[in-house]
């Protein structure tokens, strides 16, 4: 039955699909949940007793068969081709033959058997493997569609209850980009983290020693460790499942570059990565360009969706090189940098934004300390100035500030505002600022402070 749904997913999300269902029209789709149901391919192998000459005596032979079987007009025993099943299956009316051809031939390929026989170290250069998990990219290499470093079943095509390790060379293995579809993909600013990111995801989809089952999704993290963080020397059978490959693999990151807030990656299923990413200094990118296609999509770059499936992408897209590494809206690049000696407003504002800073607009010995910790954290280039990527961090870092709110981050807003009390307490008079400035620069008038109210509060002060 999991088989079955994973199939009809998979011809759902197809492009052609909803194209056939837009132009061509379907009539109606109904899910039909159990019922009996003539199939001739669901016949169950079963032995009966049949009566045979056999060397001139009527013998009682066993016959393998399926199904059930009849008599014919002259009592003689014979296979039913109409045996009924109990089984699941879905109807549906189309008024497109061309459609419906489509459909059968999509459900036919899908359900090809495929083969489940180990690729051992042994035979690995011997055996014939598909191109796709012998193919190892440059993650500076260009690809239409972009390729993708992917895990999402076992060998049976199921969750869980499979045989450790990559049985397949399908279970993690290197394919095209697809249109999952996703709700956003997490981006690291800094180049190297995408890089390395990119290099273990190949190397893990290149080990068929790593394969795929959520009952034991932790043992490639704990094997990653032993090994050095190297999924290449990983020589036992492991398992792991699409956000147990990509966590670990963040992890191994932190570790190989020294990076602290990547090495304590919180994150433990697809459900809260994107928020785990964020305070980590990822971005989050939503728009449609990085969803709908692969083109502008970096080596490095975590496509997710939230509910289901996450992957990495291991080369760049074809319109990749236009791509500006910093936030979806990409105007972090005019604010003003600031370093040891800066003084004025930006100052007062990045100190309260900080937090645990004297607001005295004086860039000094205890602000430096502050921003080279977040720097660190992010991991971002430790020089301790605040350029467009630490001002990104900084910015994607607050909470969401709304009525009842108190603290450092509330006198930030306060002091870009203007004409308030400077108490960090966010009373009516804040609120009412907040939803003017809201209403003036084309926001959403919720009256709470997120990051892009935040963001328009910064450029517009500063």
């Amino acid at each position: 039955l999991r088989r079955y749904y994973e199939l009809w997913r998979k011809i759902r999300h197809k492009r052609q699909f909803e194209k056939f269902i837009k132009e061509k029209g379907v009539i109606g789709l109904r899910k039909m949940e159990c019922t009996y149901h003539g199939n001739a391919f669901l016949y169950k192998k079963k032995t009966v007793w049949v009566e045979k000459w056999v060397r001139g005596e009527l013998r009682r032979v066993p016959v393998e068969t399926f199904g059930d079987w009849v008599r014919d007009e002259d009592g003689c025993p014979k296979p039913d081709p109409w045996y009924d099943t109990y089984h699941p299956h879905f109807h549906l009316f189309c008024n497109s033959k061309e459609f419906a051809e489509w459909l059968v031939q999509q459900w036919l390929e899908l359900a090809k058997p495929e083969k489940t026989t180990k690729t051992t170290k042994a035979t690995k250069e011997s055996t014939a493997a598909p191109a796709e998990t012998a193919w190892a990219p440059e993650v500076d290499q260009v690809t239409s569609p972009a390729k993708i470093s992917n895990s999402g079943s076992d060998e049976h095509g199921n969750y869980k209850g499979g045989q450790a390790g990559d049985q397949t060379g399908r279970e993690w293995y290197i394919r095209d980009w697809y249109d999952r579809p996703w709700n956003c993909v997490l981006r690291h600013p800094n180049a190297e983290v995408r890089k390395c990111l990119a290099t273990l995801a190949v190397k893990a989809a290149n080990n068929d020693n790593i394969g795929y089952d959520q009952a034991q999704r932790e043992t490639y993290r704990k094997a990653l460790e032993k090994a050095g963080w190297d999924p290449e020397k990983i020589e036992e059978a492991v398992e792991s499942d699409c956000s147990a490959g990509v966590i670990a693999n963040i992890i191994a990151t932190g570790h190989i570059l020294g990076i602290a807030g990547l090495q304590n990656f919180g994150a433990t299923y697809t459900g809260n990565m994107r928020k785990e990413g964020g305070n980590r200094g990822f971005q989050i990118l939503t728009d449609p360009k990085y969803l709908n296609s692969s083109e502008y999509l970096l080596a490095g770059d975590i496509p997710l969706n939230d509910k289901h499936h996450v992957c990495t992408v291991v080369t760049n897209g074809t319109k990749s090189g236009a791509e500006v590494p910093l936030t979806d809206r990409g105007t972090y690049e005019i604010m003003p940098l600031l370093k040891r000696g800066s003084k004025g407003k930006a100052v007062k504002v990045l100190q309260a934004l900080l937090g645990g800073l004297a607001i005295d607009g004086s860039f000094g010995p205890l602000t430096l300390h502050s921003v080279l910790l977040l720097q660190k954290r992010r991991g971002l280039l430790q020089d301790g100035e605040v350029g467009p990527l630490t001002w990104n961090a900084v910015i994607r870092t607050q909470p969401i500030l709304r009525r009842g709110s108190k603290g450092a981050e509330v006198k930030a807003i306060q002091i870009m505002l203007g004409g308030l009390v400077i108490d960090g307490s966010f009373g009516p008079l804040t609120l009412k600022a907040v939803l003017e400035f809201q209403a003036a620069h084309g926001l959403e008038q919720d009256g709470e402070v997120g990051p892009l109210t935040l963001q328009a509060l910064i450029e517009h002060t500063l």
